[in-house]
């Protein structure tokens, strides 16, 4: 039976009986390639167990050491999220440096209008339509141009004007009647004139609750909402220009009476 050989690295196997010259080389050859092998896995096995020596515990890895590594590979194409913001690579983003006022506001323009949600739209919380009806908003119609009136009771703390003037057209008025000077001369008197503060300012002029004791209550208005009196003082014109002119027809009368007992 001819020289076989072994399964994984072919050693030959002398046939049995035979190979009475040669089998002492095919055995050493054999032995040789065993010896070869034997050193390459020992080889193996020390470089594996240095490795191994070498290695840093896991329980001592720190976060610089991993940081470290990572850096290795770092890097566009590298495969680690860690390089891309939202799956987009660092390269494809603009710089904050070089993004301008004006591509702001192009992207702003994209959403602009009603519904974006973008606070510009809005003023205190409102979109600009809504003030486009200011009356509706402020609960009133405001007068700031020249010529424009107001109608209804208003309040005002101060007015500074040059000129105020107020409607005495002969033909805008009804039962037109002639005061009583005397009566109102009376009413005068019995009403006076005040000095007050109201707040931290000096004032003069009458009291409200005096004018409507002496009968001149027409000129009295009373605030539906705080109970205050306030004083129609251009209306409390009437009687005073009455009463001047009862005085001055009294003092006519006297002067002519003087004059009669010379």
């Amino acid at each position: 039976m001819p020289d076989t050989t072994t399964t994984n690295y072919a050693l030959v196997k002398p046939e049995v009986g035979a190979s009475s010259d040669t089998w002492g080389t095919k055995v050493n050859t054999n032995l040789d390639t065993i010896d070869t092998e034997l050193k390459a896995v020992s080889d193996v096995a020390d470089a594996a167990q240095t490795a191994a020596a070498a290695a840093l515990p896991s329980a001592t890895y720190t976060a610089a050491d991993i940081l470290t590594k990572i850096k290795t590979v770092d890097g566009a194409g590298s495969g680690l999220d860690a390089d891309t913001v939202d799956g987009i690579e660092g390269s494809a983003l603009l710089q904050a440096s070089a993004y301008t006022a004006a591509d702001v506001r192009t992207k702003l323009l994209t959403v602009d209008g009603a519904g974006s949600g973008v606070d510009a739209d809005l003023l205190d919380g409102q979109q600009g339509s809504y003030y486009e009806n200011i009356p509706a908003r402020l609960g009133y119609t405001p007068a700031n141009r020249a010529g424009d009136t107001f109608t209804g009771p208003c309040t005002f703390t101060t007015i500074t004007a040059t000129t105020i003037t107020g409607t005495s057209d002969a033909r805008l008025k009804a039962d037109i009647l002639p005061l009583n000077g005397s009566t109102c001369l009376r009413q005068l008197e019995d009403a006076g004139g005040w000095s007050f503060r109201i707040a931290t300012q000096p004032r003069t002029g009458v009291i409200a609750q005096t004018l409507i004791d002496v009968g001149l209550g027409d000129l009295v208005t009373e605030d539906p909402e705080t109970g205050y009196l306030s004083v129609n003082y251009s209306d409390l014109m009437g009687p005073v220009i009455a009463a001047i002119s009862h005085l001055a027809d009294r003092v006519r009368t006297l002067e002519a009476e003087r004059d009669a007992a010379k």
